[in-house]
């Protein structure tokens, strides 16, 4: 989430959807994130997540923790991905993290990743609906992380902010400490349609909405 009262936007960033390219376009243009949200927190690595991607119910209960008033003309944009990819890049991370790096290439397994994306590693983060509307609420611009370039240059222009997008830039710049060994080539070897279609079920909100469809 970056939130900014003086320049009356509000950010949501479902995971990964191209949170650190937006945050680094728009670093100079927020009061809040993660970032300053959690500098001085001694549970910062656990707590800076849960605060970068809140979802639109989960902001309306932070701020009001915060006595922070979100007035209506704020405007509210997100990102969203296409949900096979997105769950292929969810799953690299989770390998990175949770396997030892010389066994990662025997664990990548069809059984290996359904059983991921059934438990809470993947489902704790929210379907990407729930960054776009909530009850009769619903986001004011909807980009795709595929024209995060285009998408955010509009965004900008409608905040008359200082567009700094780069229209050539296919990829989201990433911290040296976020730095991952990329297992994608691997993990697309292993698609089954139990696979494909529970993505397609869990994330189906957003498959209709913005006409996504499974690439092998």
């Amino acid at each position: 989430m970056l939130l900014s009262l003086k320049n009356k936007y509000v950010c949501l960033n479902s995971p990964k959807t191209g949170t650190y390219y937006r945050e680094s376009v728009l670093h100079t243009y927020y009061e809040y994130s993660f970032h300053n949200e959690c500098k001085h927190s001694r549970e910062r690595l656990i707590n800076q997540w849960a605060i970068r991607h809140l979802n639109i119910p989960q902001v309306m209960e932070w701020a009001t923790s915060k006595n922070i008033q979100i007035d209506d003309d704020l405007f509210w944009f997100t990102f969203t991905r296409n949900p096979w990819d997105r769950a292929v890049s969810f799953y690299n991370m989770y390998l990175n993290w949770n396997c030892k790096v010389g066994g990662i290439e025997h664990t990548i397994t069809s059984e290996h990743f359904m059983k991921f994306l059934s438990q809470s590693e993947f489902k704790d983060y929210d379907a990407q609906i729930t960054y776009i509307q909530y009850n009769d609420f619903k986001v004011d611009f909807i980009g795709k992380l595929e024209n995060m370039c285009s998408d955010m240059s509009y965004v900008l222009d409608r905040l008359n902010l200082k567009n700094i997008c780069h229209l050539n830039k296919s990829r989201e710049p990433q911290p040296r400490w976020f730095k991952l060994r990329r297992y994608h080539h691997l993990i697309r070897k292993i698609w089954t349609d139990e696979i494909i279609e529970y993505i397609a079920w869990y994330d189906r909100d957003v498959i209709e909405l913005q006409k996504y469809s499974f690439t092998p």
